[in-house]
């Protein structure tokens, strides 16, 4: 929150899938409240173009 340059920010379900993205939001910015989500991931700015992330995706998040 508060962040002074843009990010991407992707919510995630219980079950790490996607289900809400936002894409280059602006300095000192919130987003809407998304009740489904279990967790948010912060990326720099431009992620989810670069990566073609989109809705449904599923994250892996690996240990080590």
């Amino acid at each position: 929150m508060w962040m002074r340059f843009p990010i991407d920010v992707v919510f995630l379900s219980s079950h790490r899938s996607i289900i809400h993205l936002v894409e280059n939001m602006k300095p000192f910015r919130i987003t809407k409240y998304v009740s489904a989500a279990e967790s948010v991931i912060e990326l720099p700015a431009s992620t989810i173009a670069m990566t073609q992330t989109r809705v449904g995706d599923r994250v892996e998040i690996a240990e080590g």
